[in-house]
């Protein structure tokens, strides 16, 4: 019996030990969670300095294989990178000067093209909602409240307002 206490005393400690242990680990993760939402600035540029120096250290690896110092393979590798960026900015310099200079006109011309198909969008949803209410049960109508059978209208008068409007049938 005593056996039994015991193991069932080890039994409760393994499970408060594993509910203290999870909850530490959602405690952690939260805390972590709350860390990298508030510090997000200072940690971006971190991130990007890590991922560039991932990035940047083979091209440096290979210029020291071929014998030259680290610090001047890294100097090189920096060069070679504003280079590149440098001539992307005066290749595309130019055509975004002129995407910009004609977007507002761009931007009329979509609207203007675009208009008949969200009038037509309207128009359709305008023609559902009236299905829907014509759908549901008891709410077809004026006479619908009263209870009476609805009639179409003698054909003979189809032009006239009137005719066009359903009729009870006495």
């Amino acid at each position: 019996m005593h056996a039994e206490r015991q193991v069932t005393t080890e039994v409760r400690a393994d499970a408060a030990s594993s509910r203290a242990s999870v909850s530490v680990r959602i405690l952690a993760l939260l805390a972590v969670g709350a860390l990298l939402y508030f510090g997000h600035a200072v940690f971006i540029p971190i991130a990007l300095a890590i991922l560039f120096s991932l990035i940047l250290t083979a091209p440096v690896e290979a210029l020291h294989g071929l014998g030259l110092p680290r610090s001047l393979s890294a100097m090189l590798v920096m060069a070679v990178l504003i280079g590149v960026i440098g001539v992307a900015l005066n290749l595309l310099w130019t055509p975004a000067q002129n995407w910009w200079a004609s977007a507002p006109q761009t931007l009329r011309t979509i609207e203007r093209k675009v208009r008949p198909i969200s009038q037509f969008m309207t128009r359709v949803e305008a023609l559902t909602d009236r299905a829907d209410q014509l759908a549901e049960p008891g709410a077809s109508g004026p006479h619908a409240a009263r209870g009476a059978p609805v009639a179409a209208a003698p054909a003979s008068d189809a032009s006239s307002a009137e005719a066009r409007t359903p009729m009870a049938v006495q």
